[in-house]
C-alpha cells in the first residue's frame, strides 16, 4: 500500500503569524519542527494499519522545511519545486491507493485562519471554479481525483477540516487550531500528535468505504487578485480574459490544464 502526503505548514499546530512560516524568522525553526513531528505522527499511524511506502511531498515555501533524518525506512522526502503544474502534488499518479493532506489551512475569502490564503498570500483575493470559492486542499484533491486517488486524511485549522468533510464525508480530519481575526486558539500538541497518529491509521483502515466524488467535465475558473496589474499581467496568458480591474477569468477541461494555468498567472 502506497499514502501520499501533501504538507503544508500554516496549518500545523502553534503556528499563527506569517513570521512563524518564513525562513529566517526568529519562529521558523521552531515551526518546521513542529511540522516534521506532525507528519511523523501521521506516517506512524499509516505504518501501523498497513502502508508499505509513504511519500511526503514538502508543500510550503522554498518546499525545504521537513527534517528527513526521524522518518522510518519506508518514507521519502520530495523536496524542492521540480516545476509542475501539480505543485504541492508533484509525483502523485494511479499507483498510490490514498493522499492525506497535513498543515493544510483554509482559503483567501474566509476567515477560518490568520494565515488564510489561496497559493499565494501576496497576490490573491480569492479564487473560484464553478462559482466556488475554492482552497489548496480543493484543488490538490481534484488533482488527486483525476489521477484516480481518493482524499482520505487532512490536519489543519478548524475551517478546512469542515470543507474538507463537505467533499469527502468520509475523510478522517484533525483540528490543530481554530481562528478568529488575527488570533489563534491553538490546541495541545500532545493531543493533537496523538489524534493525527490515530486518524492516519483510521484512515488507511477504512480506505476501501471512501465515495469518490465525480470531477467535473469543465472548470470555469475566476480569479481575483489584491492588485490591478496582477490582472491586467494575466490576461495576456492564452485564454485568459480580465473581466474586471482586479479579476481575470478562464475555463479548462482538464485538471493539468487548470493546474497549468494557475500555474503561470499567480
Amino acid at each position: 500500500m502506497k499514502i501520499f502526503i501533501s504538507a503544508d505548514m500554516e496549518g500545523v499546530t502553534g503556528i499563527s503569524r506569517w513570521e512563524d512560516v518564513r525562513v529566517g524568522s526568529d519562529t521558523y525553526q521552531r515551526s518546521a519542527e513542529r511540522m516534521s513531528q506532525e507528519l511523523l505522527a501521521a506516517c506512524e499511524g499509516a505504518s501501523e494499519a498497513g502502508a508499505e511506502e509513504i511519500l511526503i511531498r514538502d508543500g510550503h515555501g522554498s518546499a525545504r522545511n521537513i527534517n528527513p533524518m526521524i522518518f522510518p525506512a519506508n518514507v521519502t522526502i520530495f523536496e524542492g519545486w521540480g516545476g509542475h503544474p501539480y505543485s504541492m502534488l508533484e509525483g502523485i499518479d494511479n499507483t498510490f491507493n490514498a493522499v492525506f493532506y497535513l498543515g493544510y489551512h483554509s482559503p483567501a475569502g474566509t476567515d477560518a485562519n490568520p494565515l488564510a490564503h489561496t497559493i499565494s498570500s501576496k497576490k490573491i483575493c480569492q479564487i473560484k471554479v464553478n462559482n466556488l470559492l475554492v482552497s489548496e486542499f480543493y484543488l490538490n484533491q481534484l488533482i488527486a481525483l483525476s489521477e484516480g486517488v481518493p482524499s482520505a486524511f487532512l490536519s489543519g485549522d478548524q475551517g478546512i477540516c469542515n470543507e474538507a468533510r463537505r467533499i469527502y464525508p468520509e475523510i478522517v480530519t484533525v483540528a490543530a487550531m481554530e481562528g478568529s481575526g488575527y488570533a489563534s486558539r491553538i490546541f495541545s500538541a500532545e493531543k493533537t500528535l496523538a489524534s493525527i497518529r490515530t486518524g492516519a491509521q483510521k484512515a488507511v483502515e477504512q480506505l476501501t468505504h471512501i465515495h469518490l466524488p465525480a470531477l467535473p467535465d469543465r472548470f470555469e475558473v475566476d480569479v481575483e487578485y489584491l492588485y490591478h496589474f496582477d490582472a491586467y499581467n494575466a490576461s495576456f496568458y492564452p485564454g485568459v480574459q480580465k473581466v474586471s480591474a482586479k479579476s481575470v477569468h478562464f475555463e479548462s477541461q482538464t485538471v493539468l490544464d487548470l493546474m497549468t494555468t494557475l500555474k503561470f498567472i499567480i
